[in-house]
């Protein structure tokens, strides 16, 4: 990952996250350290406007062809 091993910070704001037991949520997403920091409100550092894209957190995507459909 590129975070790891920096103190770097990422928020993902506005992006429909999958959320356990919730289903989709828009919100916020932070990474810290090559990890999920927080969800919720951003946490500062760097920030991307992902309003209108899905959040997949621990969803690897093998083959992609359609997959947002």
């Amino acid at each position: 990952s590129p975070f790891q091993g920096s103190t770097m910070t990422l928020s993902i704001n506005g992006a429909r996250v999958l959320l356990p037991d919730h289903g989709f949520a828009e919100t916020a997403v932070t990474l810290a350290d090559g990890r999920i920091a927080a969800i919720g409100a951003g946490g500062g550092g760097k920030a991307l406007d992902a309003a209108g894209l899905l959040l997949l957190p621990g969803v690897v995507d093998l083959h992609g062809d359609a997959f947002e459909r």
